[in-house]
C-alpha cells in the first residue's frame, strides 16, 4: 500500500478482519437493497482478488449483477441492479 495512503486513512478504512473480508460490501448490499428505487443500481469498486466472491455476495441481494474488469483485465467493480 502506498505510504501516503496508509498515513492519511484510519486503519478501519483500509483493513478488514481476515475472517470476513467482505464485511463492508455486505453492509453496502443490504443498505442498497432496502433503499434503492425499483430501477436503482449500485456500483462498487472491489479488490481485484475478491471479484467472484463479491459478485456472489451481491447476487444474494440482486438478480442483475455484473462483474467488470479494468483496462488491465483485473476484476475492478460490481454493478448490481434492482429488477
Amino acid at each position: 500500500m502506498a505510504h501516503h495512503v496508509a498515513n492519511q486513512e484510519p486503519d478501519l478504512a483500509l483493513f478488514v478482519p481476515d475472517e470476513d473480508p467482505l464485511i463492508f460490501y455486505r453492509a453496502i448490499a443490504e443498505f442498497a437493497k432496502h433503499n434503492l428505487t425499483a430501477d436503482g443500481s449500485v456500483y462498487v469498486e472491489i479488490h481485484d482478488r475478491l471479484g467472484a466472491e463479491t459478485a456472489e455476495l451481491f447476487r444474494y441481494y440482486f438478480t442483475d449483477v455484473e462483474l467488470r474488469q479494468d483496462i488491465h483485465g483485473k476484476d475492478r467493480m460490481i454493478r448490481a441492479c434492482n429488477g
